[in-house]
C-alpha cells in the first residue's frame, strides 16, 4: 500500500511539475489583448475602491473580474500605480518602462499560475472522492498539460480563474451528491461563488446543479419506493439551495457594489441578462420545487418509474453519445480531407455574432459545427481518443444495471455529456460563435471525460496493459503536445486542423518577439513604429503608436509591425483605410519580403510582420 502511495504521489508530483515548468515559461514576455485595461485600470481601481470605501467602484467591469482583481491585485503593493509605467503625447504616442513592464506582468501573473496549481491539487482530492485515484491522476493530468488552460492561467483576464474556480463547485457539487458530506457544500459554494466573480458565463452552473439534483436519483442502483425517492430529492434541493447561497454571500462579500445595486446580482445570476439564461432556469425551478414540495414528486417519480421500465436515460445516452461522436468524426475527417470546406470558408472563425450582415447564415446542424469546432482542434489528440473511446462504448454499453466502482460512472457521465450539449446550445440562440476562450469550462470538463474513457480503456485491455503503463504514455503525450505550441499555449491547434485553418489568432503573442527584433536595430530608442495591434509597445524602448489612424497621418513611421488580426480589423473595405486623411499602411500588408516575421504554431496564416516603412 505504501508502495502504491508512493507511486501516485510521485505521479501527482510529477504532473504538477510539468505544469510549474510550462506555466512559467515566458511568463512575462507577451501582452494580450484585453490585459491593458484590467493591469492599468481596472485592477487598481477595485483595489482603490475597497480602500476609500467606495463600494459603487468594485464593480470593475461587467465580467466582473472581481475574483481576478483579488488574485493579481497583490502585485499593486509592489508597483502600486502601474498605469504610470507608459506616457503618451497628444498624438498618442507611447514610451514605456519596459524592463518595469516585464517585472509587472510577472507579479500580476505567478498569484493566477499558484491559486490555479492549488485548485488542480484540489481537484484531485475532489475526483480522487468522486471515482478513484488513477482517474483523478489523468484528469489532472489532462488538465495541467492542457495547452488551452495552460496558456488562459498565463493570461490576466477573468477566464483564467473561470474555469478552475468552476470545475471545484462542478466535480465538488457531483461529489456532494454521492458522498452526502456538508463539507462540499462549502467546496462547491465557494467555487460557485468565485467563479461567478470572474465571468458571469459561470451562471449556467446554477441551472445544471438543479439539474443534477433532479436526475440524481434515476440513477441510483436501487429501486425506490415514493417516500425515498421524495427525500433523496428534497435533500437535493437543499443542497442546491445551500451552493447557490453561499455563492451569492461570497458575491456579496467580495463585490460591495451589489449592496447598492442588487441588479447586479441578478444579472450574474442569468449570466450577464441574456433572455435565454433569465427565463428558461426559472421556469425549471419553478417547475422543480412545485413537483417536490406541493406535489410529493407526482411528475418526477412517474418519470423515475417509466425509466426505471423503459430505460429512457440509457436511450438518451447513446443518442446523445453517438451524436457527439458522430459530430466530433465528421469534424476531424472533414476538415482533413476537405480543407476547402464551404462552411468554414464563408465563416471566420472570430465573429462573435453569426447572424452579421456579411456571412451567410448556416443551418442548425452546421451551427452545432461550428460551434464544436474550436473544442475539438483545440483538444490534445490523447484527449480526444479517450474521449472518442468513452463515448464509443457509450453506446454499446447499458446505462444502468452495472456496478458503478468500475464502470464509466453513468450518472457523472451522462451528466457532463449533457452539460456539453447545453453549453453549446446556449451558444447556438444566443448567435454567438465559440472561440476557445469562450468554452474555457469545457476543457476541464473534457479533460475528466477523458481520464473515465482511459479508465474503461485500461478494464477493457487488463490485465495486459498497467495503470503505471497508462500513466506514462497519458504524461509522454500530454508534454509533446504541449512542446509542439510552447510558448504561445493559448494558440494550440492539434495536427487534425489543415496547416492553413485556424481556431484562433495571436491575440497578443509574438509582440514581445518584435519588439525584441527592433531593440536590436541601430538607434532604436529614437525609433518610432505604428502596430496594429496591442503587445508591441509595451516591450519597445522606442516610441509606439498602436491603432490610432486620424492622429497618425503627420507621424513619421520607421517600422510596422502587422499582424493577422490587425489585416482582419483593417481589411481594404474597412473606413479606417478608405477615409480621406487617415493613415494609410495598406501595401505594407501586402510585402512579400518583410524584414522579420514570426508564424504561431507554424500556420502561415497566423503572422507577426516588421516591415520596414517606406518614406513619401
Amino acid at each position: 500500500m505504501i508502495q502504491i502511495r508512493n507511486r501516485q504521489t510521485l505521479l501527482l508530483a510529477l504532473i504538477l511539475a510539468g505544469y510549474f515548468f510550462f506555466s512559467l515559461c515566458h511568463l512575462s514576455a507577451f501582452m494580450t489583448a484585453d490585459e491593458h485595461y484590467w493591469v492599468y485600470e481596472r485592477i487598481p481601481q477595485y483595489w482603490q475602491a475597497v480602500s476609500e470605501g467606495n463600494w459603487k467602484k468594485t464593480l470593475i467591469n461587467d465580467k466582473p473580474g472581481v475574483s481576478l482583481a483579488l488574485v493579481s491585485g497583490v502585485e499593486l503593493l509592489v508597483e502600486p500605480h502601474p498605469e504610470t509605467l507608459c506616457t503618451q503625447t497628444p498624438e498618442k504616442i507611447t514610451t514605456c518602462q519596459t524592463k518595469r513592464i516585464e517585472h509587472l506582468l510577472l507579479l500580476m501573473r505567478l498569484p493566477i499560475v499558484f491559486l490555479n496549481a492549488l485548485l488542480l491539487l484540489a481537484l484531485f482530492w475532489i475526483i480522487r472522492r468522486l471515482t478513484r485515484t488513477s482517474v483523478a491522476l489523468w484528469s489532472t493530468a489532462f488538465m495541467s498539460l492542457s495547452p488551452i488552460l495552460l496558456g488562459i492561467s498565463q493570461i490576466i483576464n477573468p477566464d483564467a480563474l473561470l474555469w478552475s474556480f468552476g470545475s471545484v463547485s462542478l466535480f465538488s457539487f457531483f461529489t456532494l451528491l454521492k458522498e452526502r458530506e456538508k463539507k462540499f457544500i462549502f467546496f462547491s459554494g465557494l467555487g460557485f461563488g468565485l467563479a461567478l466573480l470572474s465571468k458571469y458565463t459561470a451562471a449556467i452552473l446554477m441551472p445544471f446543479f438543479l439539474l443534477l439534483a433532479a436526475l440524481h436519483p434515476f440513477f441510483l442502483t436501487a429501486p425506490l419506493t415514493r417516500t425515498d425517492f421524495t427525500f433523496i430529492l428534497k435533500k437535493n434541493i437543499f443542497f442546491f439551495l445551500s451552493v447557490v447561497a453561499l455563492a451569492i454571500c461570497s458575491v456579496l462579500f467580495f463585490l460591495p457594489a451589489v449592496w447598492l445595486k442588487p441588479h447586479i446580482l441578478a444579472e450574474l445570476l442569468s449570466g450577464g441578462g441574456d433572455a435565454f439564461f433569465s427565463w428558461l432556469p426559472l421556469a425549471g425551478f419553478a417547475l422543480f420545487f412545485l413537483d417536490t414540495l406541493i406535489f410529493k414528486n407526482a411528475l418526477l417519480f412517474f418519470l423515475y418509474t417509466a425509466n426505471r421500465r423503459f430505460r429512457l436515460l440509457s436511450i438518451l445516452d447513446r443518442i446523445l453519445s453517438l451524436f457527439l461522436l458522430f459530430t466530433i468524426t465528421l469534424l476531424i475527417v472533414g476538415r482533413f480531407f476537405f480543407p476547402h470546406w464551404a462552411l468554414f470558408e464563408n465563416t471566420p472563425f472570430d465573429i462573435k455574432d453569426l447572424t452579421t450582415s456579411y456571412v451567410q447564415i448556416p443551418a442548425l446542424w452546421e451551427q452545432f459545427l461550428l460551434e464544436l469546432n474550436p473544442l475539438v482542434f483545440s483538444l490534445t489528440p490523447i484527449v480526444l481518443f479517450f474521449l472518442g473511446w468513452l463515448l464509443l462504448r457509450r453506446v454499446f454499453t447499458p446505462l444502468q444495471g452495472q456496478d458503478t466502482s468500475d464502470n464509466c460512472w453513468p450518472f457523472e457521465t451522462f451528466s457532463l455529456i449533457l452539460f456539453l450539449f447545453l453549453y453549446l446550445l446556449v451558444f447556438q440562440l444566443s448567435d454567438i460563435l465559440a472561440i476557445p476562450r469562450y468554452l474555457i469550462l469545457l476543457y476541464p470538463v473534457s479533460a475528466f471525460l477523458a481520464a473515465l474513457g482511459a479508465w474503461d480503456f485500461l478494464l477493457f485491455f487488463s490485465p495486459r496493459l498497467k495503470k503505471l503503463t497508462l500513466s506514462a504514455i497519458i504524461l509522454a503525450t500530454s508534454v509533446a503536445s504541449v512542446l509542439t505550441i510552447t510558448p504561445f499555449y493559448f494558440n494550440y491547434a492539434n495536427r487534425f486542423l489543415p496547416n492553413d485553418a485556424l481556431i484562433s489568432h495571436a491575440w497578443g503573442y509574438g509582440g514581445y518577439e518584435a519588439a525584441q527584433y527592433l531593440n536590436t536595430l541601430p538607434n532604436a530608442e529614437n525609433m518610432t513604429i505604428w502596430s496594429d495591434y496591442i503587445g508591441v509597445c509595451e516591450f519597445f524602448k522606442g516610441q509606439c503608436v498602436t491603432m490610432e489612424y486620424k492622429r497618425s497621418k503627420n507621424i513619421t513611421y520607421d517600422y510596422y509591425v502587422l499582424t493577422r488580426r490587425g489585416k482582419i480589423l483593417y481589411n481594404p473595405e474597412h473606413i479606417t483605410w478608405s477615409k480621406n486623411g487617415n493613415f494609410y499602411a495598406l501595401p505594407a500588408y501586402q510585402t512579400t519580403t518583410p524584414d522579420w516575421q514570426l508564424f504561431i504554431d507554424q500556420r502561415p496564416d497566423n503572422f507577426i510582420r516588421v516591415v520596414k516603412a517606406e518614406q513619401k
